[in-house]
């Protein structure tokens, strides 16, 4: 399952509410992108990474002038397997 977490949310409701923990929870593997300095992003991914193991997580800084310096220039990324 890849999971991409949008830079800007759209409308009020939760992006996808409780389908998240279950859709995670079933997924063989998850990769998750993320801006770690976003809200939405900041809340709900601890909490898919602690139930899982991480085999790869790497983070950069994108090179835009127009986001330089900005929590949008900061991503990462981490692959996580099923804790055993």
């Amino acid at each position: 399952m890849l999971l991409g977490y949008s830079p800007k949310s759209y409308g009020s409701r939760e992006p996808v509410g409780q389908l998240l923990p279950s859709l995670t929870s079933t997924a063989h593997v998850v990769v998750i992108d993320h801006a770690p300095e976003l809200n939405r992003a900041a809340s709900q991914v601890p909490s898919i990474v602690e139930r899982r193991t991480i085999s790869m997580h790497f983070e950069l800084v994108v090179g835009d002038e127009e986001i330089a310096g900005t929590p949008f220039a900061n991503r990462c990324f981490s692959t996580l397997q099923p804790s055993n």
